[in-house]
């Protein structure tokens, strides 16, 4: 029976860092397969694989949809594609973002844990918010081993101490100790597999797990009050061994945690919109002024003085707004007087 030869790594901000010091340590003879997920911008440069090439003694690829898994080697999510492992091959797909990324942490644990059960190592490493927090959940629920990054030896704390806090993880540990961790854990005997059914299996086979209707498939979880930052459709809110998850019908999804963050990202967005459309008014005001006193319709152009004056206390409030650290209250309460 094979090892627990199922490495699978999930890391945020400061993960290229990471990645680069356990590549760089674990043997070439290693009996795992390696399978890395970071999260970066959607168009981000896809530079992780040589960067890693040049200190890795395995070698370190890009992923490519239905490939083999072999020992030896380091797979890597490309860029907007999520990875998943599906019996004894990698696919991968650009199904909905989660928590507004793809490739995402989750759909890998979670489609490796269904695969591979008692065999699979996960790893989560440096990061923010709680990304990687529900799949390794469902790692440690097949009988595979939690590893977490020390949340004080991480660049960014927020996603192992997120795990922290929901997964009885087997191993805390800086970067310098995890890899010979992963290389012990590779030579055990795990349990016996647990054989899963098929229909468990296929919802990772392709994205027609999406679901028919607007209930997202297999939520039987309340409508949410809030819609879906991404698509603006409706989400439905879902709890699992305590993590609570939110997806909308077209299969975008989030923690609670990350959906937060889309939000404050919604409410900034809205604040550089209005900012744009009220430069605008007020520069077709001062136009309108301009014209109207030159013509000799003075109360014409005091009117829109008056309104002038109120756009730009407007455009001085919006401003302040987007320059503080949480827009949404800045822009609370009644006027009282013009922002300095």
């Amino acid at each position: 029976m094979p090892g627990r030869d199922i490495i699978i790594m999930g890391a945020s901000i400061g993960g290229m860092q990471a990645f680069q010091r356990i590549c760089a340590a674990l043997p070439a003879d290693l009996p795992a397969a390696v399978f890395i997920v970071w999260h970066t911008a959607l168009h981000s440069p896809g530079i992780l694989p040589d960067v890693l090439n040049r200190s890795a003694r395995l070698p370190v690829a890009f992923a490519r949809d239905g490939e083999a898994i072999e020992h030896g080697r380091v797979y890597v999510a490309p860029p907007d594609h999520h990875m998943l492992l599906w019996r004894d091959v990698v696919q991968l797909n650009r199904g909905p973002r989660q928590n507004r990324f793809r490739p995402a942490v989750d759909p890998l644990f979670h489609s490796a844990a269904d695969a591979f059960g008692p065999r699979v190592v996960g790893v989560i490493m440096t990061g923010g918010l709680d990304d990687g927090t529900a799949g390794l959940m469902h790692v440690k629920r097949e009988r595979g081993v939690a590893v977490v990054q020390d949340p004080l030896d991480a660049d960014e704390p927020g996603m192992p101490r997120s795990a922290l806090e929901m997964v009885d993880a087997d191993f805390v540990l800086p970067i310098a100790q995890i890899p010979e961790v992963l290389v012990r854990l590779a030579t055990e005997q795990p349990q016996p597999p647990i054989r899963l059914e098929e229909a468990k299996a296929q919802m990772y086979n392709s994205d027609k797990d999406i679901g028919q209707g607007l209930r997202p498939e297999g939520v039987t979880g309340p409508p949410a009050e809030v819609t879906c930052p991404d698509c603006s459709g409706a989400l439905w809110r879902e709890t699992e061994d305590g993590v609570v998850k939110y997806r909308c019908h077209v299969g975008h999804s989030f923690t609670e945690q990350g959906l937060l963050a889309a939000k404050n990202e919604e409410v900034e967005l809205a604040l550089w919109t209005a900012l744009r459309v009220l430069k605008e008014n007020a520069t077709m005001y001062r136009n309108i002024i301009e014209r109207s006193t030159a013509a000799g319709r003075l109360a014409s152009a005091e009117h829109f003085k008056q309104s002038l004056e109120q756009t730009e206390y407007e455009l001085q409030v919006i401003k302040k707004a987007l320059m503080t650290d949480s827009p949404g209250r800045a822009i609370r309460g009644e006027r009282k007087s013009a922002p300095d």
